[in-house]
């Protein structure tokens, strides 16, 4: 369709410049004598063969990609420029001279023309048809046509990312016979994926209109409505009323509300510390809590963050896990030095990374001096301290040695030279230049000053100190573990004696269906699962988190047949649990 819009537009232009060409003076020989018949003639080919190979061009754009249309392509480009040329030298020529182009000063002059001309088509040609505006080469295949396992495309906002995944989606359909029931499509929410539903319906619709005897796009016209195009929760609940019996499961179970689960925590978390209170022991983890978060008869705040933590850790695929590791965590027997901790192991990690970057900017600060001699004189001694200073804190924070980087803190920032006389003096030009270096110089010393200012606060003592802190942290953190804990067991065994699951029962009771608890690896069911779909595919794959990631990935062959669309940039549901990490990684 498109096609022939292009052939039936390039004819109509011809058409209408072929009369606007015989409006002008050449095309009538008694008005202007000195042009000839002939050349009149002529004119009018050239500007009908132009047009006409402008449509055959726009055809052309609609092609199969392929190395035939790219080498017609480049062929239809060669006599379209020299057209182009001519046309604009014939109309210059009859604007200004009422005269036909005849010497190379003539065509010289049409070549702003041309330009602006070519300028003009190819923007309306971007605007219009943006994702044809550059064709890529054969041997390079487009998001739509690759086959070659995971695929991510990342795009801005309002770039067609949705738009290429329909496109992807029918492509298969259509040139391999596909069912649109043999894909798993993912979105975000109900109102997206009715949407997304629709425009598969429609584009349907419009391919059909176009081949209205094809018989398999009938059927998928049909299979549209049944297709599995939903939200990951809509997913889960229909795998869990198939297969729930294998946890145990009602296939009967009822789904809550936000609200609903909102006020039934609440209830649950208040027996728990009602239970808690009557148990407590002296010095006990809980006690040593309370203390650390209550006030008073006031435990609200404790209350709060046991929910909060409780919460955040619905985005790990096994929250009962989780726990566990962090109360290992914290068993810090046997360890000397703070580098060795976890929270050590990160803070060396960043600094490292940060005082690689400040020791590139005194590398830089370095070379500059060595241009001027007031420089060199003034500021090269006191940089070249304080890079050896930060060298020696970089190799020993990259050692994993938390004192050996404490000792190496603060930095010295050596003060800098006065001294204020050159031994030649220097043009104006020379001057500026080294003005503007003196500046650089200054800036570049002060962003490292700040930076370690900055990173001294996080080393703030030796490996004893920051241990002995952590060992007096430790009872209180392991309360709150083991209280957590204990109330998310409560709280999944009152949900299942009212038959209710809430949107996170439905991600994690799926995690356990399709990975191994230990290594993560698909089940069997998940392989069973993962054949019945071509391919599984994600849309605002940004807003994925943990558990839902381990889910796509477990029902795609390890991620073999899954394809994802997104935009980091988008990512605003981080309040949700989103992990935008999940999509740069």
């Amino acid at each position: 369709g498109e096609t022939y819009f292009c052939l039936l537009i390039g004819i109509l232009l011809a058409f209408v410049l072929f009369c606007l060409a015989m409006l002008m003076p050449w095309s009538h020989p008694q008005a202007t004598p000195s042009l000839e018949t002939e050349g009149t003639v002529k004119s009018l080919r050239y500007v009908f063969l132009y047009f006409v190979t402008v449509a055959l061009g726009l055809s052309l754009l609609y092609l199969d990609r392929s190395q035939a249309r790219q080498l017609l392509w480049m062929i239809f480009l060669l006599p379209a420029g020299l057209l182009s040329l001519y046309l604009a030298a014939s109309l210059l020529g009859w604007a200004w001279e009422k005269k036909r182009p005849k010497g190379w000063q003539d065509y010289l002059k049409a070549i702003p023309l041309v330009f602006l001309l070519s300028m003009l088509v190819f923007g309306l040609g971007v605007f219009y048809f943006p994702y044809l505006a550059f064709p890529l080469p054969h041997h390079q295949p487009t998001p739509v046509d690759d086959r070659g396992g995971e695929l991510l495309v990342s795009a801005a906002a309002g770039s067609g990312k949705t738009r290429v995944l329909v496109e992807r989606l029918l492509d298969r359909v259509t040139r391999e016979g596909l069912d649109l029931d043999r894909f798993l499509v993912i979105t975000y929410t109900k109102a997206a994926a009715a949407e997304l539903r629709t425009r598969i319906a429609q584009e349907l619709s419009s391919r059909l209109a176009e081949n209205p005897g094809d018989r398999h796009l009938r059927r998928q016209s049909t299979l549209v409505y049944r297709a599995q195009i939903s939200t990951i929760h809509s997913f889960c609940s229909a795998l869990l009323r198939e297969e729930g019996h294998r946890l145990d499961l009602d296939p009967d179970f009822r789904l809550c509300d936000e609200g609903e689960a909102q006020v039934l925590m609440a209830q649950v978390l208040e027996d728990v510390l009602e239970a808690q209170y009557e148990g407590i022991k002296p010095d006990s983890p809980f006690a040593v809590l309370v203390d650390t978060l209550s006030a008073g008869r006031d435990d609200s705040r404790l209350a709060q963050i046991v929910l909060d933590v409780f919460g955040r850790i619905q985005s790990h695929p096994h929250p009962e896990r989780w726990l566990r590791e962090q109360r290992e965590v914290w068993e810090l027997s046997g360890v000397t030095d703070a580098g060795e901790t976890a929270w050590g192991r990160l803070l060396l990690t960043d600094a490292a990374r940060q005082g690689r970057d400040c020791a590139k900017r005194l590398e830089e600060a370095l070379a500059l001096t060595a241009a001027d001699e007031l420089l060199e004189g003034n500021y090269a001694p006191s940089i070249q301290a304080t890079l050896e200073g930060v060298e020696a804190f970089c190799a020993a924070a990259e050692g994993g040695s938390w004192d050996r980087a404490f000792a190496c803190l603060p930095i010295p920032f050596p003060a800098v030279g006065r001294k204020r006389k050159r031994t030649m003096e220097l043009s104006p030009m020379e001057e500026a230049r080294a003005l503007e270096a003196t500046q650089r110089v200054k800036d570049l010393r002060d962003a490292v000053k700040e930076r370690f200012g900055k990173l001294s606060d996080w080393f703030d003592g030796d490996s004893g100190e920051q241990l002995a802190a952590l060992a007096e942290s430790r009872p209180a953190v392991q309360g709150l573990m083991d209280l957590v804990g204990t109330f998310q067991g409560a709280y999944q065994a009152e949900k299942a004696r009212r038959g209710l699951l809430d949107f996170s029962d439905l991600e994690h009771f799926a995690v356990r269906l399709l990975t191994h608890p230990e290594t993560g690896e698909p089940t069997p069911l998940a392989r069973t699962w993962s054949a019945r779909y071509a391919e599984v595919m994600v849309d605002e794959y940004q807003d994925t988190n943990q558990v839902q990631n381990a889910i796509f990935s477990a029902v795609s062959d390890r991620g073999r047949k899954l394809f994802q669309v997104g935009d980091v940039k988008q990512s605003i549901y981080r309040f949700r649990l989103a992990d935008p990490t999940i999509f740069l990684g």
